[in-house]
C-alpha cells in the first residue's frame, strides 16, 4: 500500500519530536533502478513535509514547488 497522505502524530513535549509516517510498498521497489527508488522515497518526504508544515500553518510554498516539480 502506498499512501498519498502520511499520518501525523502529537508533538513529543519533551523532546519537541513529531511523529510522521507514510507507508511505502517496497514491493513495487525491487524490480527499478536507483533514480526511481530516490523518486518515490522524494515523494514521500515531500509530501509528508507538506502535510506537516499545513497542520502547523507553515508556508509551504518551495517544497510544494518541488513536488509538482517532481512529478512532472
Amino acid at each position: 500500500m502506498n499512501d498519498e497522505m502520511p499520518k501525523i502524530g502529537k508533538v513529543d513535549p519533551k523532546y519537541g519530536d513529531l511523529e510522521l509516517t507514510i507507508e511505502i510498498d517496497t514491493n513495487d521497489l525491487i524490480d527499478v533502478g536507483k533514480e526511481e527508488i530516490q523518486r518515490v522515497l522524494e515523494l514521500a518526504t515531500l509530501k509528508s513535509l507538506i502535510a506537516a508544515g499545513k497542520k502547523f500553518g507553515c508556508k509551504m510554498g518551495k517544497i510544494s514547488a518541488e513536488l509538482e516539480a517532481l512529478k512532472a
